[in-house]
């Protein structure tokens, strides 16, 4: 599967999920300047951003037992983190338009079918997985809700200001499960818009290199060839044009790599940031509970 094809749907994702149109032909997607569309995005991204703002308060002023205070800042950092790469990637959104249509045209006249086969098998295997531990661990989150409230509790997920530890009323249930909802429009949002999609790209960047090598490696072979055939002055011509060529290519990849930084920088320094801390904070609570 050509690099086209896997961006432009990729590209299709993000659309559907909110976060704006990212692919570089115009009116091929969608329009996301009209005004169904802008109210559609607003209103996932005030879910959201009213989501952390509740667990950040929880996290701060709440009165909630131990466990859930736990929880609670554990959820307020690491969605605050996630609220960050989501816009980080939005705000880009112009950059990596062109990067897109750069990263499709790279290396693009060289790249073979069996070597596109194995980049696209390697993105699902990764994709699949990292979709698997982030919805695994969100359907874990409900298991242990549920568990609550058969324990004679009040099912909850994640831990707001509001409801209080107290309030059992059926408008606080509506609430804790309507933010379990937003919970899970949100992992998507972030598997889609930012997470997989900056592994994607790093993996074709890293299938952009291979394929310089295999070019360099097959215009050496071809020079080999012509020059045991005696032919100097058509082996000559021949590098001299490769070299070039490949030159030229090679230039453009490693543009890429400035753009890439420019766009992901920031969500892969949060992702190693939030990765860091989640480990962090279990070890604390394990050293906590043991203690």
């Amino acid at each position: 599967m050509r690099n086209y094809n896997i961006l432009r749907t990729y590209c299709e994702k993000i659309f559907l999920i909110g976060s704006g149109n990212f692919w570089f032909e115009n009116d091929t997607i969608g329009d996301d300047k009209s005004l169904f569309y802008r109210a559609y995005n607003t209103l996932l991204f005030f879910m959201y951003g009213l989501m952390t703002i509740l667990e950040i308060m929880a996290a701060l002023m709440g009165e909630f037992p131990e466990d859930e205070k736990r929880d609670s800042v554990t959820f307020a950092v690491s969605h605050t983190i996630v609220m960050i790469k989501i816009l980080s990637v939005v705000l880009n959104k112009s950059l990596i338009r062109r990067m897109n249509q750069k990263m499709i045209s790279a290396c693009e006249r060289y790249e073979t079918p069996s070597l596109m086969a194995d980049k696209f098998r390697i993105m699902k295997i990764n994709v699949i997985a990292y979709f698997a531990t982030v919805y695994g661990s969100c359907f874990f989150f409900v298991f242990e809700g549920l568990r609550k409230l058969f324990d004679d509790s009040h099912f909850v997920t994640i831990v707001t200001y509001y409801p209080a530890y107290e309030d059992d009323s059926v408008i606080a249930t509506v609430f804790r499960v309507f933010t379990t909802g937003i919970l899970f429009v949100m992992m998507l949002s972030m598997i889609l818009t930012v997470d997989s999609f900056t592994m994607v790209y790093l993996i074709m960047y890293k299938y952009k290199f291979i394929t310089l090598r295999i070019y360099f490696e097959n215009l050496r072979a071809d020079i080999d060839n012509l020059n045991k055939l005696g032919k100097k002055i058509l082996a000559v011509e021949k590098l001299t044009k490769g070299l070039v060529e490949g030159i030229v290519m090679h230039n453009e990849v490693l543009r890429l790599s400035k753009e890439i930084d420019a766009a992901f920088g920031t969500v892969i320094a949060l992702q190693v940031l939030q990765s860091s801390g989640s480990a962090v904070s279990l070890l604390l609570q394990i050293a906590v509970s043991i203690i």
